[in-house]
């Protein structure tokens, strides 16, 4: 129970910063006198950095530990966000997507195939819940200090609570060396090894298309609504909050459903909902409580999805192959994360962001259809 609590807090402090450059954005710019369009060029720096990371997971858990990697990443993330907190310029501020974007790929990975062998899919579900309280946390802070025209504060705190979390996880070490929290001393798998089990391109294109709707919302939601829907931008870092309220309090929730419904399942029904949320966003005129609706609707529907694809890559791909698998699973998903924003930033300074939830019904919609081939072909697999 002590480690799980760690990995929880480990998880929350990540999610802290994951909102704040898209609710703050559209006040950020203005400092570094950059259009509103530019907001993907610092997370398409991040999001490769995680990319590398990310792919390198399977050989540093292997290499050095997982107690290593993670003491590793927590440093460079509190570092990488005070020094963000205190940069004049604009290529100041993408530099400092690199240690962070460092940090991000490997825990994440190392933490994901942590839980997905050693723990039931409700912890699975409430881990990915306890990011959501961080990032749910984190577009509140902002809007407290956006009213108080300081957006550099916002990521002080997250820096302080990785810090935190940080001497917790050194204070525990040793823990992380028992028998069950070890991983398999098997060799590093290559990365084009990997790439040719059956059914890993399946899913991580449904990654890709997943995350780069995540990344297109968090990024993109309070320009849309700035600027489409004419809230003020404390108003629209609230109404970001609610896809994280709603992707929170549904994987709370889907902790309990995973005791009934199986990993496929859950993931369907969630593409399901989202995309209900999506097409409740996209009407036009409405009051702002329909928007807020669907922002909230589509957050439910997110919730069981990633935590569901992860959970089930060790019955898909095997146990010694699903660090590996993850790695490339969330490589993928960070491709998606570092491509489509800045893509839809260029489209909709043509367009306008009146796209916005066009967008995200073309990526929710390939999510699905893809983890639907990939259920179908491990269905054939396992019929023959």
């Amino acid at each position: 129970m002590f480690m799980i609590i760690i990995i929880y807090l480990c998880f929350i402090s990540m999610g802290l910063p994951d909102g704040v450059l898209g609710a703050a954005w559209p006040i950020m710019h203005r400092d570094f006198a950059m259009p509103l369009s530019a907001a993907g060029i610092p997370s398409m720096i991040g999001s490769f950095c995680t990319i590398i990371s990310a792919l390198c997971s399977d050989f540093l858990t292997k290499r050095f530990s997982v107690a290593a990697v993670i003491t590793g990443s927590l440093f460079l993330t509190a570092t990488g966000l005070f020094c963000v907190s205190r940069v004049q310029h604009f290529w100041l501020f993408c530099l400092m997507m690199v240690p962070l974007g460092l940090s991000g790929g490997s825990i994440d990975a190392a933490l994901n195939n942590y839980v997905a062998l050693h723990y039931k899919a409700s912890i699975m579900s409430w881990l990915h819940a306890s990011w959501g309280v961080g990032a749910f946390i984190g577009p509140l802070i902002t809007a407290y200090f956006l009213e108080r025209g300081n957006w550099r504060n916002c990521y002080v705190i997250p820096a302080i609570a990785q810090t935190v979390i940080l001497l917790i996880v050194i204070s525990a070490y040793r823990k992380w060396k028992s028998p069950k929290a070890a991983d398999k001393q098997t060799k590093p798998i290559p990365l084009k090894e990997i790439l040719r089990v059956p059914g890993v391109g399946y899913i991580t294109t449904a990654f890709f298309a997943y995350c780069a709707f995540e990344g297109v919302t968090f990024i993109w939601t309070g320009s849309f609504l700035v600027t489409v829907r004419n809230l003020t931008p404390p108003t629209a870092a609230r109404y970001m909050s609610l896809f994280l309220i709603g992707m929170t309090v549904g994987r709370i929730i889907n902790g309990f459903l995973s005791y009934r419904l199986s990993d496929k399942a859950l993931i369907k029904l969630g593409c399901i909902v989202t995309f209900v949320g999506v097409l409740t966003v996209m009407i036009p005129h409405v009051p702002g409580v329909i928007t807020a609706a669907g922002i909230l609707v589509a957050g439910l529907g997110c919730a069981p999805i990633y935590p569901a694809i992860i959970h089930s890559t060790p019955d898909n791909f095997g146990e010694d192959k699903s660090q590996a698998v993850i790695g490339v699973q969330m490589a993928a998903a960070y491709l998606g994360i570092t491509f489509v924003p800045p893509l839809f930033g260029a489209l909709s300074s043509v367009t306008g962001l009146i796209i916005f939830p066009y967008v995200l019904a073309l990526l929710i919609t390939g999510t699905y259809v893809m983890s639907e081939i990939l259920n179908r072909r491990i269905k054939c697999r396992f019929s023959l």
